[in-house]
């Protein structure tokens, strides 16, 4: 249910211009506490989308009480209202996103329950692989709170604080971070030494299943074979042995290497919570897609 109606919202402020003043959010089941979600109610005077929307995402929470723990288990309410409002907060501008989110983690601090929970929900739909609107620097802002709230669970701060520091790291236009690998001929190679106009590092696991499916993709896909690009595919771990079987699967074309001494992981070069992770980055090392998945990477492709 939370996936098919992360668009209502912004489709009820498109109607709305056309002459409804009201946004109504998509009727709720009735609960046995009959506590329900209420959007504000959006002055007529303004008109335009933008404007409507500005205004929903700055006063999304007024008529909700962080107080009521029992909305902690409620989420046919309430865990739609946040991925709701993770899709209105993408949708308007980055100061407001900010503003916005960080004055809602304000309101939330009167209940360490409910900010414990709001937190929860907002850091999984924006940071989580899995999610269908993932988009971890909209969490940026809730984190750089977090990470410095004196009134709050510590390990909710030590989190945000690690958060924030896998935002920052490797983020979209900044050069990747360098390391070397080694080539199963035996030659070590940085990564900031492949002469390529583009680059697709892949990071993976050979016992990971999903890892598998993605290689299988990139061999397949005709928009990626045609690319001016170089594969570069990278085992992490330490285990060679693990790495050599492996090589007869990948294509001699890609350069294949093995982070023999354990760098990106000792040194947390990059974010490997998840396996596989592909980064999309120019001539000059710089990122053009972050953690991304294939048809992102597809998509960028062909319209670039």
């Amino acid at each position: 249910m939370i996936q098919k109606t992360l668009l209502f919202i912004f489709t009820g402020l498109l109607i709305a211009c056309s002459g409804n003043s009201q946004v109504q959010n998509k009727p709720q089941a009735k609960t046995t506490e009959h506590r329900t979600f209420q959007l504000p109610e959006v002055p007529t005077m303004l008109q335009s989308v933008e404007e409507r929307l500005n205004y929903v995402v700055e006063h999304y929470w007024d008529n909700f009480d962080f107080q009521d723990t029992v909305y902690i288990h409620l989420p046919e309410v309430t865990e739609q209202a946040i991925a709701n409002y993770v899709d209105l907060l993408g949708r308007t501008t980055p100061d407001i996103a900010s503003s916005a989110l960080q004055n809602t983690l304000k309101s939330a601090l009167k209940e360490p329950k409910m900010l414990k929970y709001l937190n929860s929900q907002l850091r999984r739909y924006m940071t989580d692989p899995n999610s269908p609107i993932r988009n971890e620097e909209l969490y940026e802002p809730a984190a750089q709170f977090l990470s410095t709230a004196t009134s709050i669970d510590e390990t909710i701060r030590i989190k945000a604080t690690r958060d924030l520091k896998l935002i920052k790291l490797n983020r979209r236009a900044s050069i990747a971070n360098n390391f070397s690998y080694r080539l199963p001929d035996g030659k070590v190679q940085a990564l900031h030494q492949v002469a390529s106009p583009m680059t697709l590092l892949l990071f993976f696991d050979p016992d990971c299943h999903t890892c598998s499916e993605v290689i299988e993709e990139l061999k397949a896909s005709p928009i990626l074979n045609q690319a001016n690009l170089q594969i570069v595919a990278i085992y992490p771990e330490g285990d060679a042995d693990i790495w050599r079987n492996i090589l007869p699967k990948l294509p001699q074309n890609w350069i294949n290497g093995h982070d023999y001494t354990l760098s990106v992981l000792n040194h947390e070069l990059y974010n490997l919570n998840a396996m596989p992770t592909l980064y999309l980055l120019d001539a000059d090392k710089r990122v053009l897609i972050k953690d991304g998945t294939v048809r992102e990477i597809e998509y960028y492709l062909q319209e670039n």
